[in-house]
């Protein structure tokens, strides 16, 4: 009687372990920073520029934006994203790029 108890709770725990979530390998590659309500989407090419001081940038083929900030996580030349963004009109920062903007989503695509 008593290993077919056993037997029993382990096919149940078993059956409990494959019901929870498979984590999602591209999880780290999608941050959500804030609403997207009311944003643009946009795709482009993350860089980082030595100028000035240096700073991160997404080049989005016709134009160059500044994040205000860019997440640790996505700082590495090359990397190819989609981002919802704000443009802040508000700030200024160089002239070697294009408006400032609030990063809402990015995701490395």
């Amino acid at each position: 009687m008593r290993s077919v108890a056993f037997t029993l709770m382990l096919a149940m725990l078993l059956g409990l372990g494959a019901c929870a979530d498979v984590p999602d390998e591209r999880a780290n590659d999608v941050l959500v920073l804030g609403d997207t309500t009311d944003t643009v989407r946009l795709e482009g090419t993350v860089w980082f520029y030595d100028y000035d001081e240096g700073f991160w940038a997404i080049d989005g083929g016709a134009q160059i934006y500044e994040p205000v900030e860019l997440p640790e996580a996505f700082r590495q030349d090359g990397t190819p994203v989609a981002v919802h963004i704000i443009v802040r009109e508000d700030l200024s920062r160089r002239d070697l790029t294009g408006p400032v903007v609030e990063l809402r989503r990015i995701e490395r695509l």
